[in-house]
């Protein structure tokens, strides 16, 4: 579908500008980066713009996204650091705790060694 030049009304052109769609002819076109056709410096300039909002963007998601996974990975070690110093007192401590304490937990495993799988 052919449009008429923003500039020149007697040319017909399927061309659009890159940002604002407008339709442009071959000499009005306005290169710009990427080889992008553009109807005036002032589009190619906006589209560079926000080409480089939406890098910079862009970057700083992926800079929150590496924080929070940094900040997920510290809490995990924190997590298994403190279940093996857990683990490592109750190993040393469970000779010296009171029967009432340690009874009920090594009946349950006393248990669970009789099962027979078939």
């Amino acid at each position: 579908m052919s449009s008429v030049c923003l500039r020149h009304k007697d040319r017909e052109t399927d061309i659009r500008c890159a940002a604002c769609l407008r339709p442009i002819c071959e000499e009005c076109i306005v290169m710009g980066p990427g080889n992008s056709r553009f109807c005036s410096t002032e589009c190619s300039e906006n589209a560079q713009k926000s080409s480089e909002r939406f890098a910079d963007m862009t970057r700083r998601d992926e800079e929150a996204l590496h924080a929070a996974r940094r900040a997920a990975f510290a809490r995990l070690v924190i997590v298994v650091l403190f279940l093996f110093v857990l683990g490592v007192g109750l190993h040393v401590a469970w000779p010296s705790l009171p029967q009432a304490l340690t009874g009920p937990v090594e009946s349950w495993f006393d248990q669970i060694r009789n099962l027979k799988l078939d």
